[in-house]
């Protein structure tokens, strides 16, 4: 398995986006529903969106990763809870377009977020939550493609954001 997240992850580096337009809810609820099945606790997870998601300008292949990378990460810390809720987002601040997808998961020690996006890198041990410590990895290989930047923020207990810009030239609205 190792091995095979670390081609995905020279694959992912090294891709040059192709520019289509994406419908970025679509996209999110494709996904979504692709991990679902095979999520342990479907029954017990909700996804909610808190704003209209603009249309891209983005690789669909390399942003249905970013996605993938994301939402997986948030079923696999929230599959503990009685209801697992996962909050889609998007706003404008200081000329950023940012996206978030926050859940209310397991959370973590904010002293070790920059660490996250790092290779091989876990919060938590491999006996309580499985992993390889690629998925962020590649969401911050993938994002700066598209002329945006990625960071994640969160508190033990009360679960994680991950949010992402997307350069306002790729924003079609």
């Amino acid at each position: 398995m190792l091995i095979n997240r670390l081609l995905e992850y020279t694959k992912f580096a090294d891709a040059e986006p192709i520019k289509e337009i994406i419908d970025f809810k679509a996209l999110i609820q494709e996904v979504f529903a692709e991990l679902l099945l095979v999520c342990t606790h479907r029954d017990r997870v909700e996804l909610h969106f808190k704003e209209e998601l603009p249309v891209i300008l983005g690789d669909h292949i390399l942003m249905k990763q970013v996605i993938t990378n994301i939402i997986s990460n948030s079923l696999k810390f929230t599959r503990n809870k009685e209801t697992a809720i996962m909050e889609v987002g998007y706003f404008i601040k200081n000329d950023e377009d940012i996206f978030y997808i926050k859940d209310n998961g397991v959370g973590f020690d904010m002293k070790f977020s920059e660490n996250l996006f790092e290779l091989f890198q876990r919060m938590h041990s491999q006996n309580d939550f499985e992993g390889s410590g690629l998925g962020l990895a590649i969401v911050k290989k993938i994002i700066p493609k598209f002329g945006g930047r990625v960071w994640i923020e969160g508190e033990v207990g009360k679960g994680a954001c991950t949010y992402f810009t997307i350069g306002h030239e790729n924003i079609l609205k």
